[in-house]
């Protein structure tokens, strides 16, 4: 029977996939929800890379066909910033952090994610698209957006 669709699960989930995944693995990428602690004052993201971070961006729920209005089609949006850093030359970073928005991308699109302690899977993964975020001091970065998506049940 489904249940809830809980943000926390989801990324946890995103998190685990991320890391079990042999390129970024191979990267020296850390892999990790996004906080408040990992932004100065400005705005920008302060984290050492290589990274890849999680970061729940916006959800939304759809009433699936259902007299009681407990069934819905829950989608949650997720950010993951990639992160990269190369003093060699700015075009080292960048390609560097492109590469590894490349490998989120291949780790991500079409995954059924494991939630529930393993006992359901989400929706495939829809990618969403991506964008430059910061090019700085910090090192490169750029974000590409996923939907994460399963039928939830209240009540």
């Amino acid at each position: 029977m489904p249940t809830q669709l809980k943000p926390g699960d989801v990324e946890k989930a995103i998190i685990a996939a991320l890391k079990a995944n042999g390129a970024i693995s191979a990267s020296g990428a850390q892999v990790q929800g996004l906080s408040s602690k990992n932004w100065d004052e400005q705005g920008n993201i302060i984290v050492l890379p290589p990274a890849v971070l999680v970061l729940l961006e916006v959800g939304t729920d759809q009433e699936a066909n259902d007299t009681t209005r407990l069934t819905y089609e829950s989608e949650y949006e997720f950010s993951l910033f990639c992160g990269s850093a190369d003093l060699s030359s700015v075009d080292n970073e960048r390609n560097s952090a492109y590469a590894l928005l490349a490998n989120v991308r291949a780790a991500m699109a079409g995954q059924r994610l494991q939630i529930d302690a393993g006992a359901a899977l989400t929706f495939p993964v829809k990618l969403a698209g991506f964008r430059p975020e910061q090019f700085d001091a910090n090192g490169a970065w750029c974000s590409q957006q996923i939907r994460v998506g399963q039928l939830a049940q209240y009540g």
